[in-house]
């Protein structure tokens, strides 16, 4: 059944192989877009699995966008999502309000040095977004990890390491992206770097060395970005997000962008999926314009209905430059990413690392290689995530009992953050101040515009390192503050 194989000697699970069956087939037009799916029973009964595996691949295709249910019907392909390498488009040349797409070079606007810097001030409700649960750090895990580090090697520990990382710590991200994200990365193509923040600036410097001085980001998009690329002394257009991601028919012309950074599986901050349809666009646009797509996959493991969704990377491996984080999902004081990168940026940006800082420390990624190859990774996250999912239940119901103004809330299926827009309200700097004499520290959403000018009612609420009498408390103080804003 198109084309289909499952191999039952193979390490890769069911579900897996089935998703990747069907998601390949899809892509190549077999089943071709508007063809109906079978049922779940008779996909079960054809490959002899169960059905509960069929199911969840079904679900998981649908929150991907692959498919669409009718009532009564059944389950569809959406048409188009054929990603073709030629395709001709016109180029958009207007936002979603018929604007002509936002450009700046990064510093039109001052920018204070990002929260995240500022410690936490005792007795503050501080909904800052981007900070885990740092009180559950699996300290005695990862004490294990290091011990057993420095009992297997010698004094290589101390020496200098090689620039893109040492293998085995590749190694085991690039089998933890095969099994737990279906991503097809050898070790080869993956450069370890000390945040996502460093993944980043080597990337800008890799590609604005293309001889195009210009970068396409979303908007709002994180405010480092735009600085990010300013510093290496590029310029930055911003494309409107809506409820389906990157609008890409208002994309401008690529030919003159040096890359498009995304964060399609939850974009910050405004939390919205990049749909199927969009990614096959963005992807084939990119093609159209020799130009690459930079993906910054920053929280995507805490997602709470179903797996995590899968990465644009798998779209197009030699187009698309994939940024992974170990920041939101273990600690930011760890300086712990990587990237994965096309074969033929391999070298200058092996190159680049070496003239940055040289390589990270030696003993930390192999604590974090052993820490991965031991399951202790897979326990976290899946200890985390029941966590963060009783954390967001709580503040959303919190919400929903103090809040006398109407208001809306966006980006709750995954992450650590979600977005409170609250009807009516203008959000200002007295205001916010205010707040913070009542010992509750916010942050609005038009602090990450490019050049919008709708954002001025959200509030991004980090709840991921707060417990929930915290939570609690700070809604309630939320509540108190939006009745006289």
């Amino acid at each position: 059944m198109y084309g289909i194989v499952i191999d039952r000697t193979s390490d890769e699970t069911l579900y897996r192989q089935l998703y990747r069956g069907l998601t390949d087939g899809i892509k190549r037009g077999r089943p071709a877009g508007t063809a109906k799916l079978p049922s779940s029973r008779d996909m079960a009964a054809h490959f002899g699995i169960s059905r509960t595996v069929v199911l969840s691949v079904y679900d998981q295709l649908l929150a991907e966008g692959y498919t669409v249910t009718r009532s009564g019907s059944g389950t569809y392909v959406v048409p188009g999502l054929v990603a073709s390498a030629s395709r001709a488009r016109p180029r958009a040349r207007t936002d979603s309000a018929g604007h002509a797409p936002g450009k700046t070079n990064g510093a039109d606007r001052a920018a204070p040095v990002s929260t995240c810097f500022a410690p936490l001030e005792e007795g503050v409700i501080d909904f800052r977004s981007g900070l885990p649960d740092l009180r559950r750090f699996p300290r005695s895990a990862w004490q294990k990890s290091i011990t057993t580090v420095l009992k297997l090697h010698g004094r290589e520990l101390l020496s200098y390491g090689p620039p893109e990382g040492v293998a085995e710590v590749r190694e085991a991200i690039s089998e933890y992206l095969l099994r737990q994200r279906g991503i097809d990365a050898s070790p080869e193509r993956i450069v370890m770097t000390a945040g996502t923040t460093q993944a980043i600036g080597l990337v800008t410097r890799l590609l604005l060395a293309r001889g195009r001085g210009t970068a396409v980001t979303e908007d709002p998009v994180t405010r480092d970005i735009p600085r990010i690329i300013a510093q290496h002394g590029g310029s930055v257009i911003g494309v409107t997000v809506d409820e389906d991601g990157l609008c890409t028919e208002r994309l401008p012309d690529l030919r003159r962008a040096a890359f498009v950074y995304v964060t399609p599986s939850h974009q910050f901050p405004m939390g919205s999926v990049l749909t199927m349809s969009r990614r096959v666009d963005l992807v084939a646009r990119a093609i159209d314009a020799d130009t690459f797509i930079v993906e910054d996959d920053y929280d995507s493991e805490f997602r709470y209905h179903g797996p995590p969704l899968s990465p644009l990377f798998g779209l197009n491996p030699d187009r698309v430059l994939y940024i992974g984080t170990f920041s939101k999902t273990l600690a930011p004081g760890l300086r712990m990413a990587f990237l994965i990168l096309p074969p033929r940026l391999m070298d200058r940006a092996r190159e680049l690392k070496w003239l940055t800082d040289l390589h990270n420390p030696v003993i930390e990624q192999l604590t974090l290689a052993h820490f991965l190859s031991s399951g202790a990774y897979y326990r976290h996250l899946r200890a985390m995530r029941n966590v963060y999912r009783e954390k967001r239940a709580f503040l959303l119901a919190c919400l929903a009992g103090a809040l006398k103004r109407p208001y809306r809330v966006l980006g709750t299926q995954t992450g650590i953050h979600i977005i409170l827009a609250v009807d009516g309200l203008s959000i200002g700097a007295d205001w916010l101040e205010r707040m913070r004499a009542e010992r509750l520290a916010l942050y609005p959403v038009d602090r990450h515009r490019v050049t919008r000018r709708d954002l001025g009612n959200a509030l991004i609420l980090g709840y991921g390192h707060l417990e929930l009498d915290e939570i609690e408390h700070g809604v309630g103080l939320l509540a108190a503050g939006l009745e006289v804003a």
